[in-house]
């Protein structure tokens, strides 16, 4: 997560307040670096290897900024944001798998990122067109 909050904290020129990540970015260092620049993890919590704690109660040697996000992630607030967002990456994956990105037809880790990233590209070029021509048809509509 703290990489990619650099790269846009230096194209933007500013702190993305609140931050949506997946379950599979939970990184507690990166969780207190974010806090640090006063940015918010909403970041699920990872599955308790015991079920009978409470996932959101502090836990012994948690940072004030650690605490603070395992309290965070179990309002209703939380859930509110995180619902909607799993929603949409799974329609990415289902999307990609409709287009052919059922397995990998190629051996080594370069080839699959090639693979991945062109079906990145494709799928991020279609959803611009997608966004442009409603964008158009609003505009249209109201002028």
């Amino acid at each position: 997560m703290q990489p990619m909050h650099q790269q846009l904290q230096q194209r933007y020129a500013r702190i993305a307040p609140p931050w949506l990540a997946d379950g599979g970015y939970v990184n507690l260092a990166d969780i207190e670096a974010l806090d640090r620049q006063g940015t918010q993890a909403w970041v699920p919590l990872p599955a308790s290897r015991k079920p009978a704690s409470d996932p959101h109660a502090p836990k012994r040697g948690d940072s004030p900024a650690i605490a603070q996000w395992r309290a965070r992630m179990g309002t209703p607030q939380a859930a509110s944001i995180d619902k909607p967002h799993a929603s949409r990456v799974e329609c990415v994956n289902a999307q990609l798998r409709r287009r052919g990105l059922l397995r990998f037809n190629v051996c080594g880790l370069l080839k699959a990122q090639a693979v991945l990233l062109w079906h990145a590209l494709a799928h991020n070029l279609q959803r611009m067109l997608s966004l442009q021509a409603a964008a158009a048809t609003t505009a249209a509509a109201a002028g």
